[in-house]
């Protein structure tokens, strides 16, 4: 039987090794061994970054039937799986300001019932089913569009694209399932008005955006107001071929796409009324103060965003705008991150968040720290968004950030689920195909004098908007003085519904 070795006994075996390693290296020593002459990257310090590589991208084709439904396939041969996703219009852009969600919230009540082969499936028999197939359904909904998707193995590529129109096209919208749906919801909106992180998010958003519709946010209120009829209405409005995409990634080609389509959703009539057309959004029309700080007390952690404007997703500098804001908050010896976690241990996780959107965009800096520390991470923030305009990337830096960036976008679009969300961005968005592809050489084009113009221009002070969330008192006098001006509200004063935040 063994036994435990003594503390007493691991210590002096310990103090002997150490006692052999000296006198080991006593012995190299007189024997005239060459030191190391360097540190060797990957084995005596982090590896040095790879250069960045051209990606080679599947060629997405596309055909549409005479319905109007687009049908876009992008082959990835040799990989025996096939994601689906059934795409259509109109997305959030359209849903009631006081609505919002509606259009999300009908995305996923329709994953939890539909007609299917003759009978009525409520969300247990739905999922049977999708599992039967070696998959599950997932629904949501972005700005321009809805998505109802499914990844399954190449032989239930029919099934799952019968089962997949059954749900767009012949949902139940059940009472029951919608009451379970809206609790269930709900329980997670009061979760998360206890969380610094998800608040100080909302929060930004509509301090940044104002009364834009792009700074909306789906919260408890939203969903009170959201009634059973306006999920219905929703759906009826997205019943229509024309404006929709079948978008397949995986094991098929277009030829056999387009047949299944037929075979499907060919009897999908076209309206003869037009179709609906989202409103464009409006561009930032911040009614907020430019610093916020919302009090959650009790909380252990204060959550800090400081936002600044950016291009627009149409841009020619968009790929700029993305390789600066890799260089400030992507990775760990990003700028953010090194001078906010490495240099001083102020949070485990500071980075950046860049949104494009039409009319123009947000460039956001964000953490989470001790209270007591709040104030500081906010300078450091400020400071480093803005000492990008006085100090460009290097090379070096700057190629780290593509290698990064191109990394990233190659994994993503290894799997069909990840080459499926790329082009669905780009078929919302109603960008030419081909643009994926270009993706890569854009990035490598970019110049640091480039990254040190756009944020000379666009990263200034004066630009900056600034939200803490977390326990005031905890945090101090400090916080308040960074901003005399600063809007304080208590978490219950706070109103996302209202562009200028206070109820």
């Amino acid at each position: 039987m063994n036994r435990p070795v003594p503390c007493a006994a691991r210590r002096h075996a310990h103090h002997d090794r150490r006692q052999w390693l000296a006198r080991a290296l006593a012995a190299a020593a007189g024997l005239g061994l060459p030191p190391l002459s360097r540190a060797e990257p990957g084995v005596d310090e982090p590896p040095l970054p790879g250069t960045p590589r051209l990606l080679r991208l599947p060629e997405p084709r596309q055909a549409w039937l005479d319905n109007g439904l687009q049908v876009v396939v992008a082959p990835l041969p040799g990989l025996p799986l096939v994601t689906l996703s059934l795409m259509q219009r109109p997305g959030g852009l359209a849903d009631p300001l006081r609505l919002a969600g509606r259009t999300a919230q009908m995305a996923q009540l329709r994953t939890r019932g539909a007609r299917w082969q003759g009978r009525a499936l409520d969300a247990t028999g739905l999922a049977r089913v999708a599992e039967g197939l070696g998959g599950s359904l997932a629904a949501g909904a972005g700005l321009e569009t809805t998505h109802t998707s499914l990844t399954i193995t190449r032989p239930q590529l029919d099934t799952a694209l019968q089962l997949l129109g059954a749900v767009v096209r012949q949902p139940t919208l059940a009472a029951a399932e919608w009451s379970r749906q809206r609790d269930s919801e709900a329980d997670g909106l009061r979760f998360a008005l206890s969380d610094p992180g998800t608040l100080a998010g909302w929060v930004g958003s509509r301090a940044f955006w104002g009364d834009s519709v792009l700074g909306s946010a789906f919260t408890a209120a939203s969903l009170s107001r959201l009634r059973l009829d306006d999920l219905r209405q929703a759906h009826a409005a997205q019943d229509r071929p024309d404006g929709s995409c079948l978008l397949l990634t995986g094991d098929i080609q277009l030829e056999e796409a387009l047949a299944l389509a037929h075979r499907h959703l060919g009897g999908w009539r076209r309206p003869t009324s037009p179709a609906p057309v989202s409103p464009a959004p409006g561009p930032a029309r911040p009614q907020a103060p430019a610093t916020v700080l919302v009090d959650l007390p009790g909380a252990g952690q204060c959550a800090v965003v400081v936002s600044a404007p950016a291009v627009g997703a149409e841009s020619p500098e968009r790929r700029v705008a993305q390789l600066a804001s890799a260089v400030l908050g992507t990775g760990y010896r990003s700028r953010l991150n090194e001078a906010i976690r490495i240099r001083r241990g102020l949070s485990y996780d500071a980075r950046t968040a860049l949104e494009l959107q039409a009319p123009g965009g947000r460039l956001s800096a964000v953490s989470q720290t001790a209270p007591a520390n709040a104030a500081e991470v906010v300078r450091l923030s400020r400071q480093v968004l803005t000492s990008l305009a006085d100090q460009p990337p290097s090379a070096e830096e700057l190629a780290a950030r593509q290698a990064t960036l191109l990394g990233g976008l190659s994994r993503q679009v290894e799997t069909t689920a990840g080459l499926a969300g790329r082009l669905a961005d780009l078929v919302a968005r109603q960008r030419p195909l081909d643009e994926l592809a270009r993706i890569g050489p854009e990035l490598l084009a970019v110049t640091p004098e480039q990254v040190q113009a756009l944020a000379a221009r666009d990263w200034t002070p004066a630009r900056l908007r600034t939200v803490v969330v977390g326990d005031l008192q905890a945090a101090g006098d400090s916080l308040r003085q960074l901003d005399p001006d600063a809007l304080v509200l208590s978490v219950r004063q706070l109103d996302l519904d209202l562009p200028g935040l206070r109820r």
